[in-house]
């Protein structure tokens, strides 16, 4: 989640907490006007959501290409060394037409990619498993052996189950921040309408103190810091907001 969007919703937190201490919340839960309280409810759901979502999207998605790498190696080294072994056996038995199927270094495997990779480690295992069945295992002079097989194997379905999950996640991220983007948007028009709202609960001290206290919380800059009215020659009692003041939907 990028500074500005979590500067905005710092800025939301502050907005909240300053409407629900208990000797302001008085002065404005289920009084006129009533469109305030169904108002506030409405952003304090929004909030909630946003920050849902900002950390789900803040999980960092290197732990799955991590993943992907340490299998993705297991199989390139696992199906060159039966690929290896498997040159040297059609090779010794006549079967020149299986060559081309084997003739792969670990560098060749190492540069495909994905499906590639799984589809050749695939053949490779195809071409050995009848060399590793029956009392007298054919291969097994040449080092190929049920127990490298079960390796391939293993290495194989590990590959195949974590080869896609780097995209997922990162789509997945993707589809948050346009999300959490949307959120501050919401809270933007919410925010803007409480601004204008809020100004009906002047006319005394308790309810002056209440209005000063959200444009307080209302002027937190591209920083995360939060400035008085007087640093921005307004007046905070009077529902004056400046505009250098960080609003939702800005920095995104």
């Amino acid at each position: 989640m990028k500074n500005g969007i979590q500067n905005q919703l710092s800025m939301c937190d502050a907005c909240s907490a300053v409407l629900e201490k208990p000797e302001r919340k008085r002065l404005w839960l289920d009084q006129k006007p009533l469109v305030f309280t169904s108002k506030v409810s409405a952003f304090q759901h929004g909030l909630a959501r946003a920050k849902a979502i900002g950390k789900q999207q803040e999980t960092p998605i290197t732990g799955e290409a991590a993943m992907k790498e340490r299998q993705e190696s297991a199989l390139e080294k696992s199906a060159a060394e039966i690929a290896g072994y498997l040159f040297v056996y059609f090779r010794d038995a006549g079967q020149e037409d299986q060559l081309p199927k084997v003739d792969l270094s670990l560098s060749e495997f190492q540069r495909l990619r994905d499906q590639q990779l799984i589809q050749r480690a695939q053949v490779v295992y195809d071409l050995a498993l009848p060399l590793t069945l029956g009392e007298k295992p054919s291969g097994a002079a040449h080092g190929i052996d049920a127990e490298l097989l079960r390796t391939l194997q293993t290495d194989l379905t590990n590959y195949d189950e974590v080869v896609s999950k780097p995209k997922q996640a990162r789509a997945t991220k993707k589809t948050q921040t346009s999300q959490v983007t949307d959120a501050s948007a919401e809270l933007s028009v919410l925010l803007k309408s409480l601004d204008k709202l809020i100004v009906r609960f002047r006319g005394n001290p308790a309810g002056d103190e209440l209005v000063e206290s959200w444009f307080n919380a209302r002027r937190i800059d591209s920083i995360g810091r939060r400035v008085t009215g007087k640093e921005h020659g307004t007046d905070a009692t009077k529902g004056g907001h400046s505009g250098t003041g960080t609003n939702i939907g800005e920095g995104i």
